[in-house]
């Protein structure tokens, strides 16, 4: 969520959208992304290589078990992904923020799908910090079993690409 200090005129001169408006939408509304409230349940996840030498019987962790167990360190080591993510998404807000403060005054931007698109970049940008993660490595053991003796996979946060593929975006009013 970002909020907006008006200091001079409610409406630009100029331009025949009423800027107040503008305002008024981005200030009652927030994009969350990440993995949101009322998909935390499902869908489940199973672990793609724990056949070979583990019984992964259900019930199964939701994707957002898996997820907290990585990005805290609960069981595995810390991978704080989503921090990561949240960074890179500040930096992207403010650039395109700033870009298309112009045609949100002017009336030429959907408040909705300004939000609805940056939401969009958000999930993106999380799928990638997942996908791109390598420290701390995986054990040589793990390397292994996601690859082959020869051709060891480190990629820590990946396995199945269940979770990799689950962020999502939602757009909701401030008081939720």
């Amino acid at each position: 969520m970002f909020s907006i200090k008006v200091t001079t005129k409610q409406t630009h001169p100029n331009y025949s959208y009423d800027l107040k408006t503008v305002i008024k939408e981005l200030t009652t509304k927030k994009v969350v992304a990440g993995f949101p409230k009322g998909q935390l349940n499902a869908p489940h996840y199973e672990f793609k290589w724990a056949h070979r030498k583990i019984k992964n019987k259900p019930p199964y962790p939701s994707i957002i078990d898996v997820a907290i167990w990585n990005n805290f360190g609960i069981g595995v080591p810390r991978r704080e992904f989503m921090a990561e993510a949240a960074k890179e998404w500040q930096k992207v807000w403010t650039e395109k923020f700033e870009k298309i403060q112009e045609g949100l005054e002017k009336g030429h931007m959907d408040v909705q799908k300004f939000l609805d698109t940056m939401g969009l970049e958000g999930a993106s940008i999380i799928s990638r910090t997942i996908r791109d993660w390598t420290t701390p490595p995986n054990s040589p053991y793990t390397q292994i079993m996601k690859g082959t003796e020869k051709n060891p996979i480190n990629n820590p946060l990946v396995d199945s690409g269940d979770m990799k593929n689950a962020p999502r975006h939602e757009i909701r009013s401030v008081e939720q």
